[in-house]
């Protein structure tokens, strides 16, 4: 048997999803390391003939005609909008990012594991570059950080999210893990989590409450334990809420933000405090108008920012966003991958992590635009790669010998 050695295709690919989760902010450097994991992928594909059997083809298909399409789209697009060539070309680089997870991953299950570790090791360097670089006189000062900051995006905080869940689920459905291991995942979940929460990300906690959820859910098998899951649920969330209003640093974190949030979509008095979410709720009408104008084919890729009454803001709602841009059919397009994924899981090892982070991407889409986004690809790839794993034997490429 072959022993699991680090090659240097495990450390490119390794590089490449820390850069694009915790240094996204500084283009260069991932996409120095996206190329660097795609030298070393390509000859894998070259010299490995049963690529063609492999899901690979049906993503590397999918991407085609998806990318095709926005390109095409083009040939519609307004005379002002002048960066839809730009989002065309973001596609493709995170497309690219995405297959080389597939091809690492793809029905090989130390790579599997080996990613998901990537994707917590880079939660771990945005806890560390927060606290590094962020002043601990401005943590719950009552405004979010400055968009010249990566901290200012919404991104660090969903990326440590979905860390969490990914943690959460190893805790529950690894019943072979050790006591150390159990306590160091509760220990990072609460770190990541906490720094989460003081970003002030309300998606943040959204994505770890419902990921939590369908974990327990999973994993009860019967409707007793379904009925107690839930109870504790909502006790979870009470309990929750009440220690965000009852802590200053976290209400002035994120507290504020629930309550300006559930006061807005309570109330139709546009006056309300919470102008970001009143902005929102304008913007995905105009691009729900914008769709019904262009049904069918949009009025070209990123072009709703340059229709709405507020130019050059996008939706932040990543189904209105693609309806309006590209219509009924590039929306088809992008979300028929949910489809091909959900069931390349069937048989796989990986179902009940595919099962958790499926859902948790659709209801994100409610609220972040996420068809060129670095996190969503790596996720993508990752799915993708996990749903080939259908038994404990691993299939794995031929290795590519490295000079």
């Amino acid at each position: 048997m072959r022993k699991n050695k680090i090659r240097l295709f495990d450390i490119a690919v390794l590089l490449a999803v820390v850069a694009s989760v915790s240094f996204y902010d500084i283009k260069i450097l991932f996409l120095s390391l996206q190329a660097l994991a795609l030298f070393f992928a390509i000859p894998i594909v070259i010299k490995n003939k049963r690529i063609k059997n492999t899901i690979v083809i049906k993503y590397f298909l999918w991407a085609l005609l998806f990318i095709l399409y926005s390109s095409l789209s083009i040939l519609w697009i307004s005379e002002e909008n002048n960066t839809a060539f730009m989002t065309i070309l973001s596609i493709i680089q995170v497309v690219l990012l995405s297959i080389v997870i597939i091809i690492y991953c793809d029905g090989k299950q130390n790579a599997v594991d080996r990613t998901f570790k990537y994707i917590i090791a880079a939660a771990g360097v945005l806890v560390a570059r927060f606290i590094l670089t962020v002043p601990v006189s401005q943590w719950g000062n009552g405004e979010r950080f400055s968009k010249d900051t990566i901290f200012g995006s919404n991104t660090p905080a969903i990326a440590l999210a979905y860390a969490s869940v990914i943690l959460f689920w190893k805790l529950i459905f690894n019943h072979k893990m050790k006591k150390w291991k159990k306590i160091s995942c509760v220990c990072l979940i609460l770190a990541f989590m906490a720094i989460a929460l003081l970003m002030g990300t309300k998606k943040s906690i959204l994505i770890f409450v419902i990921g939590s959820v369908i974990v327990l859910l999973l994993n009860s098998k019967n409707i007793v334990k379904i009925i107690k899951t839930l109870v504790i649920t909502m006790i979870f969330i009470l309990s929750g809420y009440m220690i965000i209003q009852n802590t200053p640093l976290l209400y002035n974190s994120i507290g504020y933000r629930i309550d300006s949030f559930i006061e807005t979509m309570t109330s139709d008095d546009s006056s309300s405090n919470m102008q970001s979410t009143a902005v929102r709720r304008r913007l995905l009408g105009e691009a729900i108008q914008v769709f019904k104008d262009n049904p069918v084919i949009g009025v070209g890729q990123d072009g709703f920012r340059y229709e709405s009454s507020m130019k050059g803001i996008y939706s932040h709602n990543n189904y209105a966003e693609l309806l309006a841009n590209l219509g009924v059919i590039g929306f088809a397009i992008y979300y028929s991958l949910y489809f091909i994924i959900y069931r390349g899981a069937k048989g796989s090892n990986y179902h009940i992590i595919i099962k958790v982070l499926l859902p948790i991407m659709l209801v994100v889409d409610i609220s972040a635009i996420t068809y060129s986004s670095e996190f969503e690809y790596i996720l993508f790839g990752l799915l993708l790669g996990a749903a080939g794993v259908k038994s404990e034997k691993e299939n794995e490429y031929e290795i590519v010998k490295e000079n």
